[in-house]
């Protein structure tokens, strides 16, 4: 039996929504070591497919032609797959693209047939708008992709709606202090997905070239400058006005009262980074270990808000895991 463990990412802002750059998307964010999807194959006399909890009817079914399509093109034997996602869908942890590279790559190791990175990766059909889940789920760490090459006229679309020509490069890639520790909250709040999720980057985009080249700069020189020098504190300043900005300001502004609140809360605690996750409603609040003070505040004001506290973890700073 093969069991590949995949680790849940933050995704901490885009980067050329508009014509800034030769290349649109792009984008920064971590990999959290914690609440592992886990993906089991084992042969068996015939296939069988079983997930827990029920995923939507999309992943369901891309999971099923993953399996259909692998098993045919590379003559796997038949396998009982089971697939336990202990994080929801749709909150910005990245679950889905988890989800897709777990099963090709169990299939493959569990079926005895080698495959390569860019195989792999396009057998899962992610990486169309963002490549942080994909650079997550292979390195860890913190992670910046460089986008997609693109000539204008451009379009934007969420990953669910955009097909993949090829891999957004990972430009660069960070160990996360260790001493470093995030807190996944999840308010009520707004999940698009679908047409919905199309509708608002169509609304949002273009960006300006001023917003864009500010955003850049601000992942480059501020969080992964502070994260290569374990800078905590201008990690802190950097991050809140990283998600001020940009189109991260406008999935924010897009999110419920009471996530808006509870992140406004996140940012008054004193030696506290925080932000929201993709397109939310998912918000992650980032302390040092030491920092007993900050993260009970952190409980206080999730409790305040009646957010779920899915807990607290070390970041991850390698990628998935096969036993």
């Amino acid at each position: 039996m093969t069991t590949i463990r995949a680790f849940p990412r933050l995704h901490l802002g885009l980067f050329d929504l508009g014509t800034a750059t030769p290349r649109k998307y792009g984008g920064i964010g971590v990999s959290v070591d914690g609440l592992p999807t886990v993906v089991t194959a084992e042969r068996s006399p015939t296939s069988d497919l079983s997930l827990f909890p029920v995923l939507d009817h999309q992943a369901t079914e891309d999971i099923s032609r993953i399996i259909a399509d692998l098993s045919s093109l590379h003559s796997l034997p038949p396998m009982r797959i089971d697939v336990h996602v202990p994080v929801p869908q749709h909150v910005g942890l990245g679950a889905k693209t988890a989800i897709l590279l777990a099963v090709v790559q169990a299939l493959h190791t569990e079926g005895r047939k080698p495959i390569d990175k860019t195989a792999l990766i396009r057998s899962s059909g992610r990486g169309g708008t963002s490549g942080i889940g994909i650079h997550a789920f292979f390195e860890g760490g913190l992670i910046m992709d460089g986008g997609h090459r693109s000539s204008p006229p451009r379009t934007y679309a969420p990953s669910s709606a955009t097909s993949p020509h090829d891999l957004p490069p990972l430009v660069a890639r960070i160990s996360m202090p260790i001493q470093w520790r995030v807190t996944l909250l999840l308010p009520s709040g707004e999940r698009l997905r679908g047409r919905a999720e199309e509708a608002f980057f169509a609304a949002h985009t273009p960006l300006s070239h001023g917003d864009i080249e500010r955003v850049i700069a601000l992942a480059v020189s501020g969080l992964a400058a502070s994260v290569a020098s374990d800078d905590f504190r201008t990690f802190a300043d950097v991050l809140r006005e990283f998600q001020s900005i940009g189109f991260k300001a406008r999935e924010i502004a897009n999110q419920s009262r009471a996530t808006r609140m509870l992140l406004t809360s996140l940012w008054d605690i004193n030696e506290c980074a925080a932000g929201m996750s993709s397109m939310g409603p998912l918000l992650f609040a980032i302390t040092e270990a030491s920092n007993a003070s900050a993260v009970a505040q952190i409980s206080e004001v999730s409790a305040a808000y009646e957010a779920q506290l899915l807990g607290t973890f070390a970041f991850r700073n390698a990628g998935h895991q096969i036993d």
